[in-house]
């Protein structure tokens, strides 16, 4: 696997060295391994989750550089984006996952990965993290799990003043976008950039959408576990 992932890398445009390469191939080893056991992905095959979570995870890279720190990556589920990014530079970064089996599995790879001093692990929803920790960030990133108007709302509590979103999404339709702009008006986010593109390796459509903090809530955020996707702006 290791010369898929630097093959792919090289294809990307993303320049990692040996080392950090190792650290991506000993990842996905560990989250194919214990998947049978833990359901932490649809996608089974080695090929595949190459360039669907590790690729897509530092596309991100390509198109914005290395995300301003501290970094909460909202929904990680296997560790994608948040440990690619952890393992290209991010200099400090939190992965939030709600389901405790999932957060476990985390915390046993960062510290098989020795990223203890920049990863940390909590099993909590986006929500309950932005009652501890409010406007505690600069980068909040979250990666397919979920609609733009549920997502510009679970990120914006966790941001301080100036912080930027960045939501990683398939092919975003337009009806989408303009919903996901509609809320992150209401809860003091604008969209500073959207970025169209397809995958290196085999081509599907993805977009980056950068949202900023420019204001205060109009709401009063966080609210209720679950309200912003079953009750959306």
């Amino acid at each position: 696997m290791f010369d898929m992932i630097r093959a792919g890398l090289d294809e990307q445009g993303t320049q990692l060295g040996v080392d950090q390469v190792c650290l991506l191939e000993r990842h996905l080893v560990a989250v194919l391994r214990r998947n049978s056991s833990m359901n932490l992905t649809a996608i089974t095959s080695a090929d595949e989750a190459i360039r669907l979570h590790v690729l897509d995870s530092l596309e991100v890279v390509r198109a914005l550089g290395i995300l301003e720190s501290p970094v909460v990556d909202i929904g990680s589920g296997a560790g994608y984006p948040g440990l690619p990014l952890a393992i290209a530079g991010v200099e400090r970064i939190t992965l939030l996952d709600s389901r405790k089996k999932r957060a476990a599995f985390l915390s046993e790879i960062v510290e098989e990965l020795g990223l203890t001093d920049r990863v940390s692990v909590q099993a909590e929803r986006a929500e309950e993290h932005a009652t501890i920790y409010p406007g505690a960030y600069a980068t909040a990133i979250a990666r397919a799990v979920g609609a733009l108007p549920a997502l510009v709302e679970l990120a914006a509590p966790l941001l301080r003043d100036g912080g930027a979103f960045v939501a990683m999404k398939g092919n975003l339709s337009e009806s989408e976008r303009a919903d996901g702009n509609r809320a992150a008006a209401v809860v003091g986010l604008t969209e500073e950039r959207a970025e169209r593109y397809s995958l290196a390796v085999g081509g599907e459509s993805r977009t980056i959408v950068v949202y900023r903090r420019v204001s205060d809530s109009s709401v009063v955020l966080p609210r209720r576990p679950g309200m912003a996707q079953n009750h959306p702006l």
